[in-house]
């Protein structure tokens, strides 16, 4: 017999995730659509987006659906830089791929933050790198590591950087599904949560944004996800 334990790369499907997927595949329409069978699935898919936004302290409006991690993250930089006039994006050295790489390459200064050696961002390190920055910048942390499971004191890191000048940008991947996830109180102007980790379907993300701030669309043509 054989025991999984590896949940922090990714999660068994819940089986009432399963019930609930084979329900929607078995259902045929277009949310963009006007008829029956459209506006079901429209309001299927906005049924999930009301229940995620209570689970994570937000507004339904808040929520973008994506494809997953990697995708929230990279939406998450480059709607930062595009639509709130980022000039520099800044990364905790412990960061995920999905952060470090798009922050990189980016096309505006990319600024690493040491941390302690707890894997606390080093906060003095970090109010040394904002005060050198152009506002507005932006910062990007994860809330809970992968590796050693260490939560950061969100609230506490967002008022530094608003303080700053700067927007915060929360990878919260590891986290949700396993301690209370609240996008409200963390403070944090976007965040990015998964399905896979917490026992729901691969390929399924949510990207957070807050209320009142801007979002660039990405992708021209389409209404999915206000582009």
């Amino acid at each position: 017999m054989s025991i999984y334990f590896d949940y922090n790369a990714t999660a068994p499907l819940r089986p009432v995730a399963r019930d609930a997927m084979l329900r929607a595949f078995d259902a045929v329409g277009n949310p963009s659509s006007v008829h029956g069978p459209g506006r079901a699935a429209k309001a299927a898919m906005e049924n999930a987006r009301s229940s995620l936004a209570k689970l994570v302290s937000c507004r339904p409006t808040d929520i973008i659906f994506t494809s997953g991690g990697t995708e929230c993250n990279n939406l998450a930089i480059s709607n930062a830089i595009a639509a709130w006039g980022c000039k520099s994006v800044l990364y905790c050295a412990t960061e995920h791929p999905s952060i470090a790489a798009p922050a990189e390459q980016s096309g505006v200064l990319a600024v690493m933050v040491s941390v302690m050696d707890n894997g606390e961002v080093n906060l003095a390190a970090l109010d040394k790198s904002m005060s050198a920055q152009n506002n507005p910048f932006l910062l990007c942390i994860m809330l809970a590591n992968n590796e050693t499971g260490l939560l950061q004191s969100l609230p506490e890191i967002a008022e530094r950087v608003h303080q700053a000048g700067g927007f915060l940008h929360v990878d919260a991947a590891q986290a949700f599904g396993k301690v209370p996830v609240d996008f409200a109180a963390s403070g944090a102007d976007s965040m990015s949560l998964v399905s896979h980790k917490a026992g729901g379907p691969n390929g399924v993300g949510a990207l957070l944004i807050a209320c009142g701030l801007a979002v660039s669309a990405q992708l021209v043509g389409g209404g999915q996800e206000e582009g």
